[in-house]
């Protein structure tokens, strides 16, 4: 099977944005390093730990959007093989939109 891919990194919330939820999840992939994504966090996300939660703050541009969790699920031992940031965050849906526009704007 062949895939057509890019080299730009993908941002998607894998709960749906139709309704509020008590947390929804966003994924991030295609990127080949944490340090790509390190503007949005105020820990050293380079250091996170293969599949272990890591409750801390997202940043856009020094404003606090939510208090998270992330998971880092690093590629090809992922969903889809690639590197994946899954963030955790408060379900309501204007906080998800604002989130992943966030990372839209950045990139």
């Amino acid at each position: 099977m062949n895939y057509i891919t890019d080299d730009k990194p993908i941002v998607a919330c894998s709960t749906g944005l139709d309704q509020n939820t008590a947390i929804g999840i966003i994924r991030l992939s295609g990127f080949t390093s944490l340090d790509y994504l390190q503007d949005f966090f105020k820990i050293n996300i380079t250091k996170l730990e293969e599949r272990k939660a890591t409750f801390c703050n997202l940043y856009f541009q020094d404003t606090l959007l939510d208090e998270v969790v992330i998971t880092f699920f690093k590629g090809p031992r992922s969903y889809n093989g690639e590197n994946i940031l899954e963030i955790s965050a408060h379900g309501n849906v204007f906080n998800l939109k604002r989130i992943i526009l966030s990372f839209v704007e950045s990139g």
